[in-house]
C-alpha cells in the first residue's frame, strides 16, 4: 500500500515539475536574461530542476522558437550615393552623387517619425538558385529579337547558394525597404557628377532619357540595397520622367501594344486587325527592341556590382521601379523585395529572361525565385485593375492590364479588412508607408474591427455575429458573405492574427485571358 502510494506521489512530482520546467521555458523566452555572473550549478537553488530543465529544455523550447535558426541578424543602412543610367542613344552618358553617409537608426535621437529615418532590418537564411555567370547570357543578348532568342537558347550553369536576405515577415523590415524605395523619386541634382558627357544640370537630360538609382549600405558596404526609381505618371502628381516612363509602361504592361480601342495611339503594330487578336512574336519583338529599360537596369547594376564588388545586393523599387527591380532579381538571383509594382510576369516571359530549372515536376520555377512583391489590393494598378477605355490610367494614355506577379506576393486586404475603397491614389508609396505599415496589420485590422463594434449593433438572429452601422454602410462587398460586416470569425483569416501577411505564390494568375495570341513568326515584325 505504502509503495502504490510512494510510486503516486513520485508520478505526481514528476508531472508538477514538466509543468514546471515548460512555464519557465516559456518566460524565459518572453523575458530577456539580465547581465550577471551565473553560479555553478552547485551553489544554484534548484539545482535538480535547473539540471532536468537543460535535459529537458531544449525540446520543449523548440515548440515556441520554431524560427531561431531561421533568423540570422539585424542590419542597419544608410544613404551613401546615387546612380543615374543614359538610355538608348544616351547609353554612355551616366552621373553620381555621394551624400554625407548616416544611418538614422543607430542614432539614439533619432525620430522614427522622420521621412529620412530608415529603421533597422531583420535577416534570414535563404536559398536561392541562380545563374553562375548572367553576363554570359547578356553578352549573348544584345539589343534585337534574333540575339534574344539566341541568348534564351544558351545553356547556363546554375548553382544553389545559401545568402543573407531580408525577414520580409518582420513589419519594420518591409517599412525600411519602403522608405528606400520612397527616396529614389528624390531629384536633387546639385550634387551630383556627370561622366561620359552627361549633364545632370541639363534639365532635358534627367528629365526625359535615364533611370536612376538611389545606394544604401551598412557601414562596412557588406550588403548594399539598390533602389530604382518608379513611374512618375502624369495623374500622380507628374514628374521627371513621365513622357519617357508613360511608353515603356505600355510596352510593359499592356496586353497588345496599349490597343485599348480604335481611338489609341500604339506603341507598336502587334494588333491583327479583327476581333481581339494580337501577334505573339510581333509583341515580344517590340519590348525586346524598343523597350530601354531593361539594358538600362542591367547595365546599372553591373556598374554598381563593379563599384561594390565583395557586398551583397538587394534590389527594391516601386510602381515602374519596383518591376524593373524585379527584372533585375530574376536576371542575377538577388532578394529583391517591391511596392505597388504591376504585374510584371508576362513581360519577363516576353522579354525571355533565364528561369532556374524546377526543383521537381510540381515546383514553379517562376514562384521560386527571391522576388516579394508588396502591395494593397485597394491599388488598380498593382492588381491589374486600371484598364479598360472608362478608367483613369487609360484617361491618362496608360494602358495597365497586367496584374500577374513573379516570386510570391504580400498582398494587404485594405478594401476588406481597413474598408478602403479602389483608387489611384492608393498606388503612391507614402500611402503604404504612412497608413498600412507604420503598425503590425494584426492591430490595424484589430483596431478597425474595434472601431466597427463601437458604431454597430450586434445581431445573432442568424446564428452568427453581425455587425450592422448605424446610418451607413460599407459601399463595396467585404468578405464572403456581403452581410457580415466584416466582423464575424469567419472574416478572421490567418493574415490577421500576423505582423506581415503571408507571402503566396501567384502561379494560378493569368493575364490577358480575353486576347488571342497567334504564333506569327515569320511577321517582319512591328512597326509603329
Amino acid at each position: 500500500m505504502r509503495s502504490t502510494q510512494r510510486s503516486w506521489l513520485l508520478l505526481f512530482a514528476c508531472l508538477l515539475l514538466s509543468v514546471w520546467t515548460a512555464n519557465a521555458v516559456m518566460v524565459e523566452g518572453l523575458i530577456p536574461p539580465r547581465a550577471q555572473a551565473v553560479p555553478s550549478t552547485f551553489d544554484q537553488p534548484f539545482a535538480l530542476s535547473s539540471y532536468l530543465q537543460k535535459v529537458f529544455g531544449s525540446s520543449i523550447r523548440s515548440l515556441f522558437d520554431t524560427d531561431q535558426t531561421k533568423h540570422a541578424g539585424i542590419k542597419t543602412f544608410g544613404l551613401r550615393e546615387a546612380y543615374h543610367q543614359g538610355i538608348g542613344d544616351k547609353a554612355h552618358e551616366r552621373a553620381k552623387a555621394r551624400f554625407d553617409f548616416s544611418i538614422t537608426a543607430d542614432h539614439v535621437q533619432a525620430s522614427q517619425a522622420d521621412l529620412n529615418y530608415i529603421p533597422a532590418i531583420r535577416t534570414v537564411r535563404q536559398r536561392i538558385t541562380r545563374a553562375k555567370d548572367p553576363n554570359k547570357y547578356l553578352e549573348v543578348r544584345g539589343q534585337s529579337y534574333k540575339e534574344a532568342m539566341c541568348a534564351a537558347s544558351t545553356e547556363l550553369d546554375w548553382e544553389d547558394v545559401d545568402v543573407e536576405a531580408p525577414d520580409v515577415t518582420d513589419r519594420t523590415t518591409v517599412l525600411a525597404f519602403a522608405k528606400m524605395a520612397a527616396s529614389a523619386y528624390k531629384n536633387d541634382t546639385s550634387d551630383w557628377d556627370g561622366m561620359g558627357g552627361f549633364d545632370p544640370t541639363n534639365s532635358f537630360g534627367w528629365e526625359g532619357d535615364g533611370i536612376r538609382g538611389h545606394i544604401f549600405t551598412t557601414h562596412d558596404n557588406d550588403t548594399i540595397v539598390v533602389a530604382l526609381k518608379g513611374t512618375s505618371n502624369a495623374f500622380l502628381g507628374g514628374g521627371d520622367t513621365a513622357r519617357r516612363d508613360k511608353t515603356n509602361d505600355n510596352l510593359l504592361f499592356s496586353c497588345c501594344c496599349a490597343r485599348v480601342s480604335w481611338s489609341w495611339t500604339t506603341v507598336c503594330d502587334c494588333y491583327q486587325g479583327h476581333g481581339d487578336s494580337c501577334g505573339q512574336t510581333c509583341v515580344e519583338r517590340a519590348l525586346i527592341e524598343k523597350s530601354l529599360y531593361y539594358p538600362a537596369i542591367t547595365d546599372l547594376f553591373n556598374n554598381i556590382s563593379y563599384a561594390y564588388p565583395d557586398s551583397q545586393v538587394w534590389i527594391t523599387g516601386h510602381s515602374l521601379g519596383g518591376a524593373l527591380s524585379s527584372l533585375l532579381g530574376m536576371t542575377f538571383g538577388v532578394p529583391t523585395v517591391t511596392f505597388q509594382a504591376p504585374g510584371e510576369r508576362m513581360a519577363a516571359m516576353r522579354l525571355h529572361l533565364p528561369l532556374p530549372p524546377a526543383k521537381h515536376p510540381d515546383e514553379d520555377p517562376v514562384a521560386a525565385l527571391p522576388i516579394t512583391h508588396v502591395y494593397n489590393n485597394a491599388d488598380p494598378i498593382a492588381t491589374g485593375q486600371c484598364n479598360g477605355a472608362a478608367s483613369l490610367c487609360s484617361n491618362f494614355g496608360y494602358a495597365m492590364e497586367s496584374k500577374c506577379h513573379a516570386g510570391k506576393s504580400i498582398v494587404y486586404d485594405t478594401m476588406g479588412k481597413l474598408g478602403w475603397s479602389q483608387s489611384v491614389n492608393q498606388h503612391r508609396i507614402n500611402t503604404l508607408v504612412d497608413d498600412v505599415l507604420t503598425e503590425d496589420w494584426s492591430d490595424k485590422v484589430r483596431k478597425k474591427k474595434a472601431k466597427l463594434r463601437s458604431v454597430g449593433i450586434f445581431d445573432k438572429s442568424d446564428g452568427g455575429e453581425v455587425v450592422r452601422t448605424k446610418g451607413w454602410r460599407w459601399p463595396w462587398h467585404r468578405g464572403e458573405d456581403a452581410n457580415d460586416g466584416g466582423d464575424t470569425d469567419e472574416d478572421t483569416d490567418e493574415d490577421d492574427k500576423l505582423a506581415v501577411p503571408r507571402a503566396r505564390s501567384e502561379e494560378k494568375c493569368r493575364d490577358c485571358t480575353n486576347w488571342h495570341f497567334t504564333d506569327d513568326a515569320s511577321d517582319d515584325g512591328p512597326s509603329s
